[in-house]
């Protein structure tokens, strides 16, 4: 006598024939060759798989069923975040320093030192990375290195770190400053803009995730309530999909960092550290825990908990788990997918507007950055003064500059504590003729 059964509710129906004594087969298998803590996954365009694990950087060409070794950049390295251009290139981030390699791994070239682990690619092929002091590190497929880009400034009282990026299919780049804080960019992460969205206006850390085409996802990523929202209209409104609440006392589960993943047509995943991974067919209506065949471990007080850290769609469907155990994959695809081509959007980094920001810290000692943005090539100026009018320094004299962003890190040594402004003007470098003016207020506290 045979039955059918349905084994993933949650996908497409899939049905299997099970005899009696049979056992059925578990949603999660792990996959060869990875036996340690794995916290990051990443599918390129070409359908390799990528997974850092236990100091290396491993590679998957069978669909992340077998993991391979590839060369790390020096015995020291611990790759975190990859990604990949589409020039060719293999891009890896160990927290101190950005790699490139055109040889698939066999061989790495330095890049850029000093950064945070989490990296990614825009739909124009250009590699981002976070980077400390609200900034983000960004290379065009033109450019032979790495700039720098600032996130205009939080408020002073709270944490300016950037605490991820994500680039979604539509252009558009999203970067997010604890706690609660979410920027987007238009134009490639050359310029940001703070989003202001009431539905997530809550003090906590926000991680934001890609989906597929214009969606993004916005996360809580430490313990506590955790929330997910969703948008479609480039972070203007947010529904939620997702809330959970702590179901042990020891557990402290949390959204990792890396663990949500979308099909675009309501087939959400979600992955809770030391809680396990939670599935969705309706656009985030029903959740369903799924931690069947994953790994769990003995907490406080006899609490089981899964170790989940990143998720990870497969060029067939299938579901990958990064977990402390190795990778772990779905038995049954969960939707139909494949990877996102390369198909570059036209990039136009020059800024709509000419603008003078804030400058941040402020009050400051003994430094502080004041960024500005050109339309168009000016000769600019900035000047310091007191509030007697009285020209205390002079960090740009009629300096030619091409448009876009840019930044002054200006020091205050010599200075007597009190109130000052910065005068910003940009003439046109032929007629010289005033295309911008502005004043700002600062603080200058011994």
């Amino acid at each position: 006598m045979t039955y059918s059964i349905v084994v993933g509710s949650l996908v497409t129906l899939i049905l299997a024939t099970v005899t009696p004594g049979q056992s059925q087969t578990p949603f999660w298998t792990k996959s060869s060759g990875i036996d340690t803590w794995s916290s990051f996954l990443y599918t390129a365009p070409s359908g390799n798989i990528y997974a850092p694990a236990d100091g290396k950087l491993f590679m998957s060409i069978d669909d992340g069923q077998s993991w391979t070794p590839i060369g790390e950049p020096t015995p020291e390295t611990i790759p975190h975040g990859v990604a990949s251009t589409p020039d060719g290139a293999l891009f890896l981030s160990d927290g101190g320093l950005i790699w490139r390699s055109f040889d698939n791994g066999g061989s790495w070239t330095p890049m850029q030192g000093y950064t945070n682990p989490w990296i990614t690619v825009s739909a124009r092929g250009t590699v981002l990375a976070t980077f400390d002091r609200g900034s983000v590190l960004r290379k065009t497929l033109k450019s032979k290195r790495f700039s720098r880009r600032y996130i205009p400034p939080v408020s002073a009282h709270k944490t300016y770190m950037v605490y991820s990026i994500a680039a979604t299919d539509d252009g558009m780049i999203y970067g997010t400053i604890g706690p609660g804080e979410i920027f987007l960019s238009r134009n490639d992460g050359a310029m940001w803009r703070r989003i202001r969205a009431q539905e997530i206006n809550i003090d906590v850390f926000w991680t934001v995730f890609k989906g597929v085409g214009s969606e993004v996802f916005a996360g809580t990523s430490q313990p506590g309530p955790n929330v997910l929202y969703r948008s479609t209209d480039q972070g203007q409104s947010w529904t939620k999909v997702f809330e959970h609440e702590q179901e042990h006392r020891h557990t402290f589960p949390y959204i990792s960092q890396q663990a949500v993943v979308s099909d675009g047509n309501g087939r959400i995943a979600v992955g809770l550290r030391n809680d396990g991974v939670f599935l969705s067919t309706d656009f985030g209506l029903h959740w369903t825990k799924q931690n069947d065949g994953l790994p769990s471990r003995l907490g406080y007080s006899a609490d089981s908990f899964y170790v989940t850290e990143c998720l990870q769609l497969t060029p067939d469907g299938h579901l990958l788990v990064g977990t402390d155990d190795g990778v772990y994959r779905s038995t049954m695809p969960f939707t139909a997918h494949s990877p996102r081509s390369h198909a570059l959007i036209e990039s136009n980094e020059r800024p709509d507007i000419f603008s003078l920001e804030q400058n941040y810290p402020n009050p400051f000692n003994p430094s502080t950055t004041i960024t500005f943005e050109l339309a168009d090539e000016a000769v600019v100026s900035l000047r310091v003064i007191n509030t007697l009018g009285e020209e205390v320094a002079i960090p740009i004299d009629h300096q030619a500059l091409e448009p876009g962003q840019h930044v002054v890190d200006f020091i205050g040594t010599g200075m007597a504590s009190g109130v000052y402004f910065y005068e910003f003007t940009a003439v046109h470098p032929l007629t010289s003729l005033i295309r911008f003016k502005d004043m700002k207020k600062f603080v200058f506290l011994k």
